[in-house]
């Protein structure tokens, strides 16, 4: 079969495709975010910047007007004392009108004089050094000794000239360093200010060129979210177109058929629902590979189509497993037509390449309101008749009848009570019988002697009443509960058989059935060790039954790998039902098969139809030329258990053997067999 586990679900690619356009969008928005924030903080930056470069102007415009101040100071105090200097005639000089003029630029320069208040009047004798102003920090003896000259310039005594020449120098000692400091500063703060003038360009030709950038990028990204947009609403468009196809056939896909057949049925209008399983298609898929099994699909899918009106519809619901809904079917072209033709159509060959594949079909029908009157009965009772009619063969028609999807809904409730567990309880009314296989020549053993058991599912549910095999077996394997239903069962006969207790199973095998689907679990091999071990009962004691189909399917290798394992343990491997399969015999040499079952059909024909003796001798024959054992199924009559023996078989088991027993009558049985053994055995002796 064609693995396909999320068929309903869109291409994984196309999903893909639409998460990298969303990712791509995501990315793009979050780069540009980025941007954005780097050009923010630079902005900042560069406020800061201006604030800073604005403060180093003002400290240095202030300190040059200080030095500008100094200077124009230190020149007048120069011109002071070059207007303060003594005559040659060493008389007292005259107080010339420059000073005057000096004294009035120094005003100037130093701005508006504090104003002192002069306690005693000035005298005509010069001051002391004692009476001289204390030096005091630069701008208290700016204004001391601008207070001193405004006194000695109202004065204008004759010895003051003396002390105003003092004076003057000592203004000149104080002004130079004042000059050097003011520019010194100036200096400082106009180079501070070209480093943040130049900072400032830098930064301003950073953030141009990051906003050139950011503005071409956003350009670009905005353009590519567009393109992506619009890539993306044309990929969801396609996604959801395909989201109603199925990617290998084109028809439609499980949920949108299921849909549709919800709204037929809502127009309570005829509807007739079509199940179509396709018989070999997984042998194709294990011999051709799985390219080939789709080749097939699509063909077939095609074929389907070219049957169907435009108002009727086909879709897939499983691996192997199509559907037709045909509503308001004319009466110039009744089912039965419709029937006949898709069948032919299904049975031509399909060319593969080079090759031809012959696949077949089998059909199960149900209509509306006839046999159900909701989607989900009707598409059971299908179902129903599609499994009916594999069991008669394949190729045919299956037919629902107006208890199929009661049935069908019975068996879906019962296989519910299977789930939850693990490993898997057996619901309440589900055990195993044990039918006697025993020995019909004496080369085996002495005839009637016990060889084993089969072990027979049977479930009595205590709501549902009894559920029969042939019913509880494939409705297990079309819900997917093939395994875990299995593994009940045979934990279920592991017990029975060793509660028959060491002396009744001693060298006897317990033989239970193996599902096709069952073949395919990885896990059964440890399985089946854990469960072994659990009830003490080695290999050797275990035959598992395999079905023809597994043959008319053709094993893949890791199927077969699988059995080859359990046979090298010591399990016996048998096939079940040989005979009506329509298996290939070369497929014999690939199993590592120790026992054939004769199907019961067969037998029941015996010992009256020559043609059913003729297939039962060759089929003995057949397995002595293989090295093979051979049991009869379905032994009756004790005439045909003598036939059979006297044909070569050596096993057989049916009702003329021994009935499946349980419980108590199971043990009555083994003692009474047990005693005639013993019997037969002091007789020989």
């Amino acid at each position: 079969m064609t693995d396909r586990t999320d068929r309903d679900r869109p291409p994984a690619s196309g999903r893909t495709r639409s998460g990298a356009i969303r990712t791509e969008g995501l990315l793009i928005v979050a780069g540009l975010a980025l941007l954005a924030a780097a050009a923010v903080g630079g902005g900042l930056q560069l406020h800061r910047l201006d604030r800073e470069e604005q403060r180093l102007s003002a400290v240095a415009y202030e300190a040059a007007r200080r030095a500008e101040a100094a200077a124009r100071l230190e020149a007048h105090l120069e011109a002071l004392l070059t207007a303060l200097e003594p005559p040659l005639t060493g008389e007292p000089p005259a107080i010339p009108s420059s000073l005057m003029q000096a004294l009035a630029m120094m005003r100037e320069a130093l701005g508006p004089p504090p104003a002192p208040s002069l306690a005693t009047p000035p005298t005509s004798e010069a001051p002391t050094a004692d009476s001289a102003t204390p030096s005091a920090p630069a701008g208290g003896q700016e204004a001391t000794l601008a207070a001193r000259l405004e006194a000695l310039a109202a004065a204008l005594r004759p010895g003051a000239v003396i002390e105003l020449r003092a004076l003057a120098r000592e203004r000149a000692e104080l002004v130079g360093p004042l000059r050097e400091t003011f520019a010194r500063h100036a200096a400082v703060a106009r180079a501070e200010a070209e480093t943040a003038a130049g900072r400032r360009t830098r930064l301003g030709l950073v953030l141009a060129t990051v906003s050139v950038l950011a503005v071409g990028v956003a350009t670009a990204a905005l353009s590519r979210l567009r393109s992506l947009r619009c890539r993306l609403a044309a990929l969801e468009t396609e996604l959801g177109r395909l989201a109603g196809r199925d990617p290998v056939t084109g028809l439609a896909s499980r949920p949108t058929f299921l849909g549709a057949l919800e709204t037929a049925l809502a127009a309570r209008r005829p509807v007739v629902l079509v199940r179509i399983d396709l018989d070999r298609l997984e042998e194709i898929n294990s011999a051709l590979g799985h390219a080939a099994g789709d080749a097939v699909l699509c063909a077939t899918a095609r074929r389907i189509a070219e049957q169907l009106r435009a108002a009727d519809l086909a879709g897939r619901l499983g691996d192997d497993e199509l559907a037709c809904l045909l509503p308001e079917i004319p009466e110039d072209r009744p089912v039965e037509t419709v029937l006949a033709r898709l069948r032919t159509a299904l049975q031509e060959p399909v060319p593969i390449g080079e090759r031809t594949v012959r696949v077949g079909a089998t059909l199960g029908v149900a209509r509306f309101p006839e046999d159900a009157v909701d989607p989900e009965r009707l598409v059971r009772a299908a179902g129903e008749a599609l499994a009916r009619a594999k069991r008669n063969g394949r190729g045919g028609i299956g037919r629902a009848t107006a208890g199929d999807a009661t049935r069908a809904e019975r068996l879906a409730r019962a296989l519910r009570d299977l789930d939850g567990t693990d490993p898997p309880e057996a619901p309440e009314g589900l055990d195993v019988a044990l039918q006697p296989i025993a020995a019909l020549t004496a080369d085996v053993e002495e005839p009637g002697a016990l060889l084993g058991f089969e072990a027979l599912a049977r479930w009595h549910h205590p709501s549902l009443g009894a559920i029969a095999p042939e019913e509880l077996l494939p409705a297990a394997a079309a819900s997917g509960r093939a395994a875990r239903l299995g593994r009940v069962l045979r934990r279920r006969a592991f017990a029975a058989f060793t509660g028959l207790g060491p002396e009744a199973i001693d060298g006897r095998f317990l033989a239970v059935n193996l599902a096709p689907g069952e073949v395919a679990n990885p896990e059964l091999e440890a399985e089946l060790a854990a469960d072994l071990a659990a009830f003490g009962l080695p290999w050797r004691a275990l035959c598992l039954e395999i079905a023809e189909q597994l043959l008319v399917e053709r094993l893949a290798d890791d199927r077969l790998a699988a059995l080859v394992r359990l046979h090298e343990r010591g399990v016996r491997l048998a096939l079940d039902d040989f005979g009506t399969g329509g298996s290939s015999l070369a497929q014999l040499l690939r199993l590592p098969i120790d026992v054939l079952k004769i199907d019961g059909r067969f037998v029941a024909a015996l010992p009256g139809d020559p043609r059913a003796r003729e297939i039962v001798r060759a089929t003995l024959g057949l397995a002595a030329g293989l090295g093979l054992e051979v049991v009869a199924e379905g032994i009756e009559e004790p005439a045909q258990a003598a036939l059979l023996a006297q044909l070569g078989c050596r096993a057989g088991q049916g009702w003329a053997i021994g009935r499946p027993l349980q419980g108590e009558a199971l043990r009555a049985f083994c003692q009474g067999r047990s005693i005639r053994d013993r019997k037969v055995a002091a007789l020989r002796a």
